[in-house]
């Protein structure tokens, strides 16, 4: 039986957690109020959600990162995936690692290779050029996306709820997102992107993800995402809560939906849900 290591939730706390699952929140009013975007680019290494956003092109680019196709198979921790991943660790991704070793005896999915590399941050900053002085949003998926790994253990709804889950109070929200991230160059070169990105007019951020965390721990997930984001607001979009299919994530998002509002068709994957590894099976 797969079991699940976030703390049980009613469903009254799942709605909420969608309703409150903006990291930089504002109420559904506000937002109608709000002009809508005019175009949008998409980051995903998984083609199922790449092909369900495609009918939303040309105003949303649906753009394809590198990833091993299908389901990622769990490395052990012997392996030399793994070893290299620990090679590239601070002394606090070290120190996570260390922490939930004994969470992960089975391995990790990891994907050498996967997450976004120097010619996507390029290909995005060309669509922003071609964009100048329109409204824009750009959405990142989260798992070997920005991440390096298919899932992830989050414990609790708080770092510090996950410090003592672990027993490891000395532990840092940094050291966990350095370890998804795949070490602490990585980590630093997308901190540079978001640097980046920030500092342009008119341009919004989102993670749009299918991975559970997005409505079972949204205070923990939306901790990691500030690492990412060194502290700044990120909007979170929730594929999970929509069967999987990221277009219908995205067409829930009243300043969104506007540019996929005509896209129809497209088969739901339920199959191909991302799980964490919260749900493996032990």
């Amino acid at each position: 039986m797969a079991t699940n290591n976030t703390n049980k939730s009613s469903s009254s706390n799942a709605s909420r957690s969608v309703a409150s699952s903006s990291s930089s929140s504002s109420s559904s009013s506000a937002a109608a109020e709000e002009k809508p975007f005019d175009a949008a680019f998409f980051l995903d290494n998984d083609y199922t959600y790449i092909i369900q956003v495609r009918p939303c092109e040309p105003k949303i680019i649906a753009h394809p990162v590198p990833g091993s196709m299908g389901a990622v198979p769990e490395v052990s921790l012997e392996s030399k995936p793994y070893k290299n991943l620990l090679k590239r660790l601070s002394p606090a991704g070290k120190a996570y690692a260390a922490a939930i070793a004994p969470l992960v005896k089975g391995g990790e999915r990891i994907d050498e290779g996967s997450g976004i590399q120097e010619r996507d941050i390029e290909a995005l900053g060309d669509w922003i050029s071609e964009h100048e002085g329109q409204k824009l949003a750009v959405l990142f998926d989260y798992d070997r996306t920005l991440t390096v790994m298919e899932g992830g253990n989050f414990l609790g709804q708080t770092f510090e709820e996950m410090k003592t889950a672990l027993g490891a109070p000395s532990l840092s929200v940094e050291g966990m997102a350095e370890y998804y991230a795949g070490g602490i160059k990585r980590l630093r070169r997308l901190q540079s992107m978001f640097d980046a990105l920030y500092e342009m007019p008119n341009l919004t951020l989102y993670v749009l993800t299918n991975n559970p965390v997005c409505l079972q721990n949204v205070p923990l997930f939306t901790e990691v995402l500030h690492v990412f984001t060194q502290g700044r607001p990120i909007k979170l979009l929730c594929s999970y809560a929509f069967r999987s299919n990221k277009r219908l994530a995205i067409q829930s998002d009243p300043l969104l939906a506007p540019l996929c509002s005509a896209a129809k068709g497209g088969r739901r994957k339920t199959h191909r849900r991302k799980r964490t590894s919260q749900t493996r099976r032990r």
